[in-house]
C-alpha cells in the first residue's frame, strides 16, 4: 500500500507522537486458492493490533508452522518486549485451511471506515510462496467479510495473548522494544513547542 496510507492511528503519549504503519511489503496480488491440507513449510501468520485509544494495547503476534508463537508487547501491555510460547502444528494447519477456504487471499487489502478512536488491525498470511495482508479500521462498517475478525480473534485465542496483555501497568518510556520494528511500530520525534510572540 502507498506510504501515505500506511499510518493506522496517531496517539500523543508522554510528549511524543506515535504512529503505527503496516510493513512495506503488504502490497501483494490477490490469489484465490482452494482449501487443502498441504504442509505449511513456508507459511506464517502475523497479527498486529495498533490500539486506537491512548491506553489501548499495541502488540504483534507471529505464528509459525511448527507451532512456535512469538509475542511482541509494544505499549499498554503487561509484558513489554518479546515472549515465546507454542501450540500444536495441527492448530496452525486448521487456521490456515479456514482462511484459504474463506478466500482470504482474494480479499481487499484495506477495509477502513471513517471512524475515530478505533484501532487498526493487520492480518498477514503467507502460504506456498504467496503473501496477503488485510488491514482494517472498523472494517465491519464497510462490508469487510466476517472471516477477518474471526481469524484475528482466533489467533489471539490460540496464542493466549491475554496472558501477556493483562491490565497495563507499564508507563510509556518513549522507546519501543527491538521487536516492535518487525511489526511496523515507529516512534516519531516530538514536535517542537510553538513559540509565541516571535516575528
Amino acid at each position: 500500500m502507498p506510504a501515505g496510507q500506511k499510518i493506522s492511528s496517531v496517539w500523543i503519549v508522554a510528549g511524543f507522537l506515535l504512529a503505527c504503519s503496516p510493513p512495506a511489503h503488504v502490497n501483494q496480488p490477490n490469489v484465490r486458492e482452494k482449501a487443502n491440507s498441504r504442509p505449511l513449510e513456508n507459511a506464517s501468520i502475523v497479527l498486529t493490533r495498533s490500539g486506537g485509544e491512548i491506553q489501548s494495547p499495541l502488540y504483534g503476534i507471529s505464528v509459525y508452522p511448527s507451532g512456535a508463537v512469538e509475542f511482541c508487547g509494544v505499549m499498554n501491555v503487561n509484558q513489554i518486549g518479546e515472549r515465546r510460547a507454542g501450540i500444536s502444528p495441527q492448530r496452525v494447519q486448521v487456521l490456515m485451511d479456514r482462511a484459504i477456504a474463506a478466500g482470504f487471499f482474494d480479499l481487499e487489502a484495506e477495509y477502513i471506515a471513517p471512524i475515530l478512536h478505533v484501532g487498526g488491525v493487520e492480518l498477514t498470511l503467507a502460504h506456498s510462496g504467496k503473501r496477503k495482508s488485510v488491514f482494517e479500521i472498523g472494517g465491519a462498517r464497510v462490508s469487510m467479510p466476517a472471516i477477518v475478525t474471526q481469524l484475528t480473534n482466533e489467533i489471539d485465542h490460540i496464542a493466549n495473548s491475554n496472558g501477556w496483555i493483562g491490565e497495563s501497568s507499564i508507563e510509556p518510556q518513549g522507546v519501543f522494544p527491538p521487536c516492535a520494528n518487525q511489526y511496523g511500530f515507529t516512534v516519531l520525534e516530538p514536535m517542537p513547542p510553538p513559540v509565541f510572540g516571535a516575528n
